[in-house]
């Protein structure tokens, strides 16, 4: 069963992660977008290192791209506005010297 902790979201989300899905070659940092896309930048915050785009690897899902989709029958092509903007928080998976923003995250 799930065990409430104290503090904010990231650290609740960090304590679920090492508990139950704890793999020692992968770490789960955070860190603030300083520099959006295409030459992203983004300083982590536990160490402070300030990661470039020849640094790290980003979630699809947080580029802008587009989907098809089918609507009523009908398929469609939208754009999807998700790109990473400067001061968003995100979520980094670090192995070796490999970082992956996998997703962003709500405080």
């Amino acid at each position: 069963m799930f065990e409430r902790t104290d503090g904010d979201g990231a650290g609740q989300l960090a304590f679920v992660i090492r508990k139950y899905g704890y793999n020692k070659d992968i770490d789960l940092q955070f860190a603030t977008v300083t520099a959006p896309l295409p030459g992203i930048k983004i300083k982590l915050d536990k160490s402070g290192l300030e990661l470039d785009s020849s640094d790290v690897i980003v979630s699809h899902t947080l580029t802008e791209h587009t989907r098809k989709l089918v609507i009523d029958g009908v398929e469609k092509t939208v754009t999807v506005r998700t790109a990473l903007k400067a001061n968003d928080r995100v979520a980094v998976l670090s192995m070796d010297q490999v970082y992956f923003i996998s997703d962003k995250v709500v405080e």
